[in-house]
Formats: C-alpha cells, sequence, structure tokens
C-alpha cells in the first residue's frame, strides 16, 4: 500500500474518494474525487514513490501512448535523484554540503537546480527582509533539525550569537551568468530545504508539460501544484488540514479550489524540540536565531509557482499574522491562510480577502 492509499495505478481513481498526502509539517487532503456528478475516472492514471526524505504522487490524463506511466515516472525519478544530488544536507556527496565545507572568498560552480532554488530563496529573503534566510543552516543544525543531533539542553543566547556571525544571505554573491557563487564570510552555510520541495513540485509539473499533459496534479511532500481539471472535470479541490500534531485521521480545516495554481504549507506544530518542559519550533527565525516564538501554527499560501508558495510560507510563519498580511498583500496573484492560536478559543483563522477557499478572511 503506498503513500497515497492505493496499489495499482488505473483502478485508483474511482476508489479515491479521499486522498491522504502528509508531510514533515503540512497535511493536505484532496477531496471530492469520487463523490458525485460523471466521471471519466478511467482517463487518468497516477503512481506515487519516494525520494529527498520524503513522498510524492501524481495523478494525470495521459494525451498518447508515449505518457503512459512507466516513461513519465522514469523521468520524473531522475530529476528527484539529480535535485537530492544538488540540494540535501544530509548527502556528504551534495552540492549543498560541498559549498558548506568550502573556504570563503572562492568562486563556487553551481549546477542549474541548485541555481535556481538559491536565486528563489535569495528573492524572497529580499522581499520578507530575511525572516526567510538560505544561510540560516549553522542555526538549523546547532537547534538540532538538520543532520546533526539534537542538542542536550537549550542553546545559551551567547552561542546562538556567535553561530549567528555565519549567516546572512547578504554574505552570498551569486553569479547567474557565469553560474558561480561565493561566500564573502567563513562557516556559511546553506540550507534550501524552505524552498526545496515547491521547486521539485515545479519540475515535475515541467515534465509532464513538456509531455503535453493539460490535466493533472503533482504532490511533494504535502506541496502540490493543480493543472487543468480533476476526474470530475472540475478544478482540483484540497483540503487543509487542522494543524493537530499526531492526529491520525486529518480533519480538514478549509477546503481550496485549485486550477493553474500551488499551495504550499508550513507550520510549526509535528516538528519540534522539547527540553525542560518547553517546546522548540523547528523554523528558525533567521533575524534572532531562535526558533519561532509567535501564535501562528500554520501558513498556507496559494502562488503562481509551488517554489514562490513554499518560500513564502515559511517566511510567514516567522512574521506572524500582520507581517504575513502585508507581505502577501503586497504581491501580485498570491494569497495566504494563517492559522493562529487564540487567547478566546483554540484557533484563529486569517485569510486575505482573495483567499480562494471556502473560509471568509478574518473569521
Amino acid at each position: 500500500m503506498s503513500a497515497f492509499g492505493f496499489e495499482t495505478s488505473r483502478p485508483l481513481i474511482a476508489r479515491w474518494t479521499t486522498l491522504i498526502a502528509s508531510a514533515l509539517v503540512s497535511t493536505v487532503l484532496l477531496v471530492g474525487i469520487g463523490c458525485d456528478g460523471p466521471s471519466s475516472d478511467q482517463d487518468f492514471i497516477g503512481f506515487d514513490g519516494q525520494a529527498m526524505g520524503t513522498q510524492y504522487g501524481i495523478v494525470y490524463r495521459p494525451v498518447n501512448e508515449f505518457d503512459e506511466e512507466a516513461i513519465v515516472q522514469a523521468e520524473i525519478d531522475a530529476l528527484l535523484e539529480q535535485l537530492d544530488e544538488e540540494l540535501s544536507n544530509w548527502r556528504t556527496d551534495s552540492w549543498v554540503s560541498k559549498f558548506n565545507e568550502a573556504p570563503a572568498s572562492v568562486e563556487i560552480e553551481i549546477p542549474e537546480h541548485a541555481l535556481q532554488v538559491l536565486s528563489k530563496s535569495l528573492d524572497i529573503a529580499r522581499l520578507s527582509n530575511g525572516a526567510l534566510d538560505p544561510t540560516v543552516s549553522p542555526l538549523v543544525e546547532l537547534w538540532g533539525f538538520g543532520a546533526s543531533e539534537p542538542p542536550p539542553a537549550v542553546p545559551s543566547d551567547a552561542l546562538v550569537e556567535r553561530t549567528m556571525e555565519h549567516c546572512g544571505y547578504e554574505n552570498l554573491t551569486v553569479d547567474p551568468n557565469a553560474q558561480t557563487v561565493r561566500k564573502e564570510r567563513a562557516g556559511l552555510q546553506l540550507n534550501l530545504s524552505a524552498v526545496a520541495k515547491g521547486y521539485a513540485v515545479d519540475s515535475i509539473a515541467k515534465i509532464l508539460d513538456q509531455h503535453e499533459i493539460v490535466d493533472y496534479l503533482v504532490e511533494f511532500g504535502g506541496e502540490l501544484k493543480a493543472v487543468g481539471v480533476s476526474p470530475k472535470g472540475r478544478p482540483w479541490r484540497v483540503g487543509i488540514s487542522k494543524p493537530i500534531a499526531n492526529l491520525d485521521r486529518p480533519r480538514t480545516i478549509d477546503q481550496v479550489l485549485l486550477e493553474n495554481r500551488a499551495l504550499a504549507t508550513s507550520g510549526n506544530y509535528q516538528n519540534f524540540l522539547k527540553r525542560d518542559e518547553e517546546v522548540y519550533s523547528h523554523i528558525i527565525d533567521p533575524r534572532t536565531g531562535f526558533p519561532v516564538d509567535n501564535q501562528v501554527l500554520s501558513v498556507s499560501v496559494v502562488a503562481p509557482d509551488c517554489a514562490l508558495a513554499d518560500g513564502l510560507a515559511t517566511a510567514c510563519v516567522v512574521l506572524g499574522v500582520d507581517g504575513a498580511r502585508s507581505l502577501i498583500d503586497s504581491l501580485t496573484n498570491v494569497e495566504t491562510l494563517v492559522v493562529v492560536r487564540s487567547n478566546e478559543g483554540p484557533i484563529r483563522i486569517v485569510a486575505t480577502d482573495g483567499w480562494p477557499g471556502m473560509v471568509p478572511p478574518d473569521e
């Protein structure tokens, strides 16, 4: 049985009344596929797999014999292996790991995928005034949310301050024409995970586009992109789950209709460090060096591409409700839904005016 809850490709759609695609820090539900109305389920095929430490799943309508599952999956698996070889902080032979070990003031060649992910990360870093920072890796490792073991005790203020001396996206120089990157500060290290999953979704979507496939849904580690229509001939309907840790049966907090758009969710309720009865989020605020400590439980972002949505979702968790709305309102064709702890009840939902779900803004 796969992560998507089906065993074979072609019979899956008819049985697929609810698809659960869970990620480390976010959960989405694809709903409404087998509920009512006419269906062309037999025209769609799908498959799933594992890559980059997470799971992925794809459902699409093939247009000719060259779009059969084995051919498309082979291309996608090759792509994901390449992304892992370039972007992984857990592989010592990856490009990121080699860059992190390199000295300062040396031009390092950067492969195409890593260049695209780093460039997108830096764009969002500038948009968010550093709420997202691709050089946060030393802090991620310090707090035990990377390849390093969790610390036995909470890092001291002094240790955090010293570690921050090795961070700062302003200390990177990228030359896209020469395809090189240079660190201007010793000890500077990259962690591109805030954008990598979304970029993987976009890259898979490009493969499907190259096959002239016009109806598909791609999910990778909880981030997704929907193009065309679902097997019901309607926009893909995605449910965003209520941010509750260790929930065996996710509950939907909202539903979004997606058509040629991407959705990413970031949250701090499933992955955390607990020391001395205190809980520390895995999302680090690069501006302070400490885990995020605000009322935000999760942020979902809808955008034209998934890399943008992915990075913005993380930045918005750091920024908090007001900062998140201010950032998203400054962008075109981007919307967000923020789930917040409330002193007056379990949770509060805040959405931008154009949020394409069923929850009204500021409900």
